[in-house]
């Protein structure tokens, strides 16, 4: 049988975790305002141009990782890789675009080096 006690601390604990709601609810709310000025602006615009930098850089580069190294698999045991291409990328070709990689592998790996350093830099301050 509940008390007088225990049924004030059921109710004290609902209305503390309502009040803990509603305070991050107005906190986002807060968070969420439109910019005030175009300095402001310029910062959200250019926080989202990073993001979405950021986030073409590592899928291009997972992309040409994934390849060079199925290329270089296709260089190097060239039988496997023919018969799972059904003769698509023969020896030939492997070697080709595995060669043609390593500058657009390079240029990828320093930007993505680059955005790292940024956004560490970023979350810093």
């Amino acid at each position: 049988m509940k008390t007088t006690r225990d049924t004030g601390r059921v109710v004290a604990s609902r209305t503390t975790l309502l009040f803990r709601e509603q305070t991050v609810s107005l906190v986002n709310l807060l968070n969420r305002r439109e910019p005030s000025s175009k300095l402001e602006m310029r910062s959200v615009l250019m926080n989202q141009t990073i993001a979405l930098l950021k986030s073409l850089v590592h899928w291009l580069l997972l992309a040409v990782i994934i390849i060079y190294l199925i290329t270089g698999l296709g260089i190097t045991q060239y039988h496997i890789i023919e018969t799972i291409t059904f003769g698509l990328l023969n020896k030939n070709l492997s070697f080709r675009i595995h060669d043609s990689l390593l500058i657009p592998f390079i240029v990828l790996l320093i930007f993505h080096v680059i955005l790292v350093l940024i956004d560490h830099k970023t979350n810093l301050h």
